[in-house]
Formats: structure tokens, sequence, C-alpha cells
């Protein structure tokens, strides 16, 4: 499979209100050849109600970035909503060979964010948005397990990507600092000098991947049958960092663990 013939790019944008409401958004575009395929999902979870979800497979506008703040408007899932940035952004090369770029672009890290759906409901929060990029044969990525998430509270952020396989890969940004030394387990993160401990956790979604687009088109199926038995729990929960300095700040964290079979 040549580095061009696929081509996948996926936003990925959420934010949490003070009382837990969580919001995450998805809009992604696949290209295998000549083949496009389009995706654009939303999820809203209030501690006290089941959670909402919304997806459509026609192609829209995804997220733009201007001056430090992203906007995105998705008239068929019924949202507009916007991230200011609070934290400058982050990027990394996660893997790179000739025959495959995984290219991770965190835009904002740490935002004061607002979502309004169908024009009335409005949330109010803190806020995150990346970007990823994966060009050539994602077959090539030598990854058993995904463990990803952020926290956002009291001023203070935190990003994590841990991977497990081949090529074991463990970073944590510590505000703007990276740090190669952490780990993650269950209910917590830890690095050196600090550690993210969950609290009371809320399930957003969990279970197979492929039972959103890609189990729609054959061809995706045919070229890339891991994808489909991907294992996702994604959750929201109440956490507190401990840093350097005594520094303590609690907030909500995001995270999820993907697994591949």
């Amino acid at each position: 499979m040549r580095r061009g013939w696929f081509r996948l790019v996926k936003w990925y944008a959420d934010c949490v209100t003070a009382d837990g409401v969580a919001f995450v958004g998805y809009a992604a575009r696949a290209r295998l050849g000549p083949l496009v395929i389009p995706y654009q999902s939303i999820l809203v979870s209030r501690p006290d109600a089941p959670p909402v979800a919304r997806l459509t497979l026609r192609p829209g506008p995804g997220p733009r970035i201007e001056d430090g703040r992203v906007s995105w408007r998705a008239p068929r899932l019924g949202v507009d909503a916007t991230w200011t940035a609070t934290a400058p952004p982050l990027h990394r090369v996660l893997y790179e060979d000739a025959r495959c770029l995984v290219d991770w672009r965190c835009h904002v890290p740490a935002a004061h964010s607002s979502a309004l759906f169908d024009g009335a409901a409005l949330l109010v929060g803190d806020g995150y948005v990346e970007e990823l990029v994966v060009a050539g044969d994602p077959r090539r990525v030598p990854i058993r397990e995904l463990r990803w998430g952020r926290f956002s509270g009291d001023g203070q952020h935190l990003t994590w990507i841990f991977w497990q396989g081949q090529r074991p890969l463990a970073l944590v940004f510590d505000g703007r600092e990276e740090r190669t030394d952490g780990r993650a387990s269950e209910d917590a993160v830890s690095f050196a000098g600090g550690r993210l401990s969950y609290g009371a956790s809320r399930t957003l979604r969990t279970g197979r991947i492929g039972r959103t687009f890609l189990a729609a088109h054959p061809l995706v199926a045919r070229l890339l049958p891991r994808a489909l038995d991907l294992h996702e729990e994604k959750w929201v929960s109440r956490a507190r960092l401990e840093g350097p300095g005594a520094r303590v700040a609690t907030g909500w964290a995001i995270h999820e663990v993907v697994r591949w079979p």
C-alpha cells in the first residue's frame, strides 16, 4: 500500500461543564484510493440522564482554526461550538516510516469552550481540540493498546498518550512541559513529581469502533479488517492533579482505552 493511498484526518473536540456535563465531537474524513468517507458525530452525556448521540455520514464542514480559536458548526448535528485557547498548541509525530505517518496536532490543549445545540441548550466549560492525520498503511503502526486522555481544572491541564506494542510510547504533557517517564493505569496517570488520580467516573461510550461508519463500507472492512474489531472504552471522570511544588488542582478528565484485536 503506497503512503498516499490511504489518508485519515480525524478531529476530536470536547467540553466539560463545571457540573460534569460532557460534550464530545468527531469530524473525520478518510480516503482509500478514489473512495472518500466522511463522518461526523457528537455525544452529550449528563450525570442524571442517558447519553445522547448523533452522527452523519454526509459531507459537512469541519472545525476551523483562526487566531487561537477553533470553531465548528455542523448543522446536520445541530451543533455550533467554539474553543478559545488558554494554552499554546502541541505537536508530535507519533510514528513514521517509509509507508506510514501518524501525525498528532493538539491545537487546543486547554480552552474556554461553549457548545450550542439546536439553538437552545448551551454548554460552557473547559475544552480541548486535537487533529490526527494517518497517511499510508495504518496496519504498520505497532500498537496493541492506546491510553489517551486530557485533564483541565483550576487553571492547570494535562494531556497524555501511551502506546503498548513493539514500539512503546509514553508522552505526558504537564502544561507545555513534555515528560517521557509517565505511566498509565486504570485509576491514575503518574510521572516524575506528579500524579493525576481519577475519582467518580461515568462511561461515555464502550464497544467496537467498527459499529460506526467503518461497518457501513465493505471496501474498508476488506482492506482494514482489524479496524472493525478495535474496542474502545471512554469515560469522563472527576480528577485530582498533584504536581511539583505541592501544586494541587481538581477538575474533569476525559480518557479512553482502545485495544486492538
